[in-house]
């Protein structure tokens, strides 16, 4: 199930998972332009050849948007 909130949230119903494994999933059920963490958990996803999952650090994100707004 997806539900669009507004433009930027997508609320995505996912089944039980384990504490990290459910924000990959949410990520990819909701079709995610990015996964935002700086938890060293999510290194070993960032392997992954499929589903692609653009994992960046909340730092990388914040220079992206100042970028776009400038």
């Amino acid at each position: 199930m997806k539900v669009v909130i507004d433009s930027n949230v997508l609320l995505v119903a996912i089944g039980k998972r384990s504490r990290f494994r459910k924000f990959f999933d949410a990520a990819v059920a909701g079709a995610a332009d990015f996964l935002v963490t700086n938890d060293a958990h999510f290194n070993e996803a960032k392997k992954l050849e499929f589903p692609v999952v653009n994992i960046i650090s909340a730092d990388k994100f914040l220079k992206m948007l100042k970028k776009e707004n400038n």
